[in-house]
């Protein structure tokens, strides 16, 4: 099992893992090409963000292997939301 994690404008999101990882991709290069939009990102931990997509923003996309449970030999999801908790998955808040 993969975890995804993207960082936008320098700000890392650990992607959920029902995340379409490819229509993600589509999305935020349709938003470059129209000048910027919002996105909206399903985190890890059964949130979602919306982030601001435009030509000027950094966006980088990871892909890397889960911990494994190896009395199980399973990926281990717990450690995937305390990465996302300590990561600070949840973005300040917009000043008024």
């Amino acid at each position: 099992m993969a975890i995804h994690r993207i960082s936008v404008g320098g700000k890392r999101f650990f992607l959920g893992p029902d995340q379409d990882v490819a229509a993600l991709k589509h999305h935020i290069t349709e938003a470059v090409r129209q000048g910027g939009a919002f996105v909206r990102l399903a985190s890890a931990g059964d949130s979602t963000v919306d982030v601001l997509i435009t030509p000027e923003v950094s966006v980088w996309l990871e892909e890397m292997d889960a911990p494994r449970n190896e009395a199980e030999g399973t990926a281990s999801v717990e450690a995937t939301a305390v990465f996302s908790e300590y990561e600070g998955f949840v973005p300040d808040p917009i000043p008024a």
